[in-house]
C-alpha cells in the first residue's frame, strides 16, 4: 500500500490537480479542456469541460493505495450491469488512449 506523505489539505489539493490536469491528455481531451473540482472525499472528482470538442465528463482521481485494481474493475462491471439491468441511467467509464478506462 502506497502512503500519502504529511501535507497540508492544500497541499493535498494541488497536488491531486496537478494529477488530474496531467490525466487529460491520456483521454481525447484537447489542450483547452478545463477542470473544476465537483468533490473531495474518499476520491477527488473534477468536472471537464472540453469546448473545443464540445465533450463534459468526471473525472475521479483515487488517493494512492485507496483502492486495488480488482476494486476498481469490480465497480467499472458494476456499473455497467446496473446500466444494462436496470432502467437506471448512469455514465460508463470512459477508455483512454489505450483503451483503459484505469490510469496510474
Amino acid at each position: 500500500m502506497c502512503a500519502m506523505p504529511e501535507s497540508s489539505p492544500a497541499d493535498m489539493l494541488s497536488a491531486f490537480q496537478e494529477i488530474a490536469c496531467r490525466s487529460l491528455s491520456r483521454y481525447d481531451f484537447s489542450s483547452k479542456a478545463k477542470i473544476a473540482e465537483l468533490s473531495y472525499s474518499e476520491n477527488i472528482t473534477y468536472l471537464v469541460e472540453d469546448i473545443e470538442i464540445g465533450r463534459r465528463a468526471v473525472l475521479r482521481v483515487s488517493r494512492p493505495g485507496y483502492h486495488t485494481r480488482a476494486e476498481l474493475d469490480a465497480e467499472a462491471l458494476w456499473v455497467q450491469s446496473i446500466r444494462q439491468d436496470s432502467v437506471i441511467t448512469v455514465p460508463l467509464p470512459i477508455k483512454g488512449r489505450t483503451g483503459t478506462s484505469f490510469k496510474r
